[in-house]
C-alpha cells in the first residue's frame, strides 16, 4: 500500500464539498468518513485528518478496515514514537524531509547475492534532507540504524572501498551517458564478493583466479556506458602489476580447441582482442591502466585524454574523497533516445515509467549520487532551466504522470 496523510483545517468542510458530487459513495460510521476514489484507492477522513491510500495488489474495498484503524490510532502506538519521526520534526534546516528503508529500493538481486546472510534491510533506515534552489536539487542522506547486522555489513562494505582520487575522469568523453567509479581496497573487496554464493560458483566455473586480478588493482576503478541502446561501454582500473594477464595466456590451448568459436588475439604488448558469439572485447594493460571495452573506437583510443571529458562535468569535484559515485548525463541520454525511440519502449513497457524517465531527462542536465563512508549519501540533480524551481519538476513527475 502507498498513500498520503494530510492535516485538515476542517473535515466538515471537506465532507460538504465531497457530498456535492459523491454523496452516493460517501460512508460514515460516527467517527470517520470514507469513499472509494477509484477501484484500488480509498479516501478517508475525520475532523482533523485526511488519508488517501492505494492498494497496489487489490481493490479499495479490502482496505477499509486498515484506513479506519489508522484514523483511530493513538499516538503511543504510532509512527510518532520512532527515531525517524523525531528527525522529521526537529531537522528544519532544509526544504523537504523524508526517510526510507533500504528494502524499498530495487536492489533485490544485489542484496540476495552479495550480503551472504539474511540481513534485515527493513531496519536500515536513511533520513533525507532536501534543499531546493533555482535550477538545482540537493539531498543528503544519513543512516538511522540500531541493528548490529546492518552495521556490520555496512562496515564491511566501507572497508572494501577507499576514498577516490578522481584520476580517471578525463579518460572518458564528455558525452558518456552513465559513469560510476570506486576505489577498491583489495583484501576487503574480495572478502565482500566471496560472501556471495553466486560469486563463488562463478569463480569456480570460469576457472580464473579473480583474487589475483583484484590484488593487482591499486587505485580508482571506473565504468562508463557510452550507449545504453547499443550496449557499448569502457572500463579502466589503475593496477600495480600485470601478473594476472598470464592467466589469459594459459587459456590459449583451450581456446584453440573451440575451432574458432572463441579466439584470443594479440593487439599489442599485454593487450588482447577476445572473440566469442560473434562479438569482440578488447582488454589489457597499457601505461599502468587495465582497460576493458566492447567498443571498437575506444579500443583504438586506449588511454586517450579527452579535451572535453567528464572532468568538465559539474559533479566532477564530488569524485575526489567519495568511496562511490554514479552520474547520468541527461543530455546525452536524450540524444540517444531520439536516435533510438524504441529502446525505452522495449526496456520499460509501462507507459507511466517511460513518461517519467522522459520528463526527467528533458528537464535535467545531470543526476549524480555519491557516498563518502557508506552510511551517508548525496544526491544532486541539475536542471536545464536555471530559473526553474525543483519542486515544480517533482510536481510534473508526480502529478502529471
Amino acid at each position: 500500500m502507498t498513500g498520503i496523510v494530510a492535516r485538515l483545517n476542517s473535515g466538515f468542510m471537506l465532507k460538504q464539498f465531497l457530498k456535492i458530487k459523491y454523496d452516493d459513495r460517501l460512508k460514515y460510521d460516527g467517527t470517520c468518513s470514507w469513499m472509494k476514489w477509484n477501484d484500488n484507492t480509498l479516501l478517508a477522513f475525520d475532523k482533523n485528518t485526511l488519508i488517501v491510500l492505494k492498494n497496489n495488489n487489490g481493490n479499495a474495498d479490502t482496505i477499509e478496515g486498515t484506513v479506519q484503524m489508522m484514523l483511530r490510532q493513538q499516538p503511543d502506538n504510532s509512527f510518532m514514537t520512532t527515531e525517524a519521526y523525531k528527525h522529521l520534526t526537529t531537522e528544519t534546516d532544509c526544504d523537504i524531509r523524508g526517510w526510507f528503508c533500504l528494502n524499498v529500493l530495487p536492489l533485490d538481486f544485489v542484496m540476495e547475492n552479495l550480503q551472504g546472510d539474511n540481513i534485515p534491510w527493513g531496519k536500515a533506515r536513511y533520513f533525507m534532507k532536501g534543499h531546493f534552489t533555482p535550477g538545482e536539487l540537493k539531498a543528503d542522506f544519513t543512516l538511522l540504524n540500531e541493528n548490529d547486522e546492518v552495521s556490520d555489513f555496512l562496515t564491511l562494505v566501507r572497508n572494501s572501498l577507499e576514498p577516490m582520487k578522481g584520476n580517471l575522469l578525463d579518460l572518458f568523453p564528455g558525452n558518456t551517458q552513465c559513469w560510476f567509479a570506486s576505489r577498491i581496497q583489495k583484501k576487503g573487496f574480495y572478502e565482500l564478493l566471496h560472501r556471495s554464493r553466486l560469486f563463488r560458483t562463478a569463480e569456480q566455473l570460469i576457472g580464473i583466479d579473480i583474487k589475483q586480478i583484484i590484488d593487482a588493482f591499486q587505485g580508482d576503478v571506473a565504468n562508463g556506458t557510452l550507449s545504453f541502446a547499443n550496449d557499448r561501454s569502457m572500463r579502466y582500473a589503475e593496477v600495480s602489476n600485470t601478473d594476472f594477464l598470464q592467466m589469459f595466456e594459459d587459456l590459449r590451448p583451450l581456446l584453440a580447441l573451440t575451432g574458432g568459436a572463441m579466439q584470443l588475439t594479440d593487439e599489442g604488448p599485454q593487450q588482447y582482442r577476445f572473440y566469442t558469439d560473434g562479438a569482440y572485447r578488447w582488454f589489457g594493460v597499457k601505461d599502468g591502466l587495465f582497460y576493458d571495452t566492447n567498443d571498437r573506437l575506444q579500443a583504438t583510443n586506449v588511454n586517450r585524454h579527452y579535451g572535453v571529458s567528464l572532468q568538465n562535468k559539474p559533479w566532477a569535484p564530488d569524485v575526489k574523497g567519495a568511496r562511490f559515485l554514479i552520474a547520468y548525463n541527461s543530455q546525452a541520454l536524450e540524444e540517444e533516445f531520439v536516435r533510438r525511440p524504441d529502446y525505452l519502449k522495449t526496456k520499460y513497457k509501462d507507459a507511466h515509467t517511460n513518461q517519467t524517465i522522459h520528463t526527467f531527462i528533458k528537464e535535467t542536465t545531470s543526476i549524480s549520487f555519491s557516498t563518502t563512508d557508506c552510511t551517508d549519501g548525496h544526491l544532486r540533480i541539475l536542471l536545464r532551466d536555471k530559473k526553474k524551481q525543483p519542486f515544480q519538476l517533482l510536481y510534473e513527475v508526480v502529478a502529471k504522470h
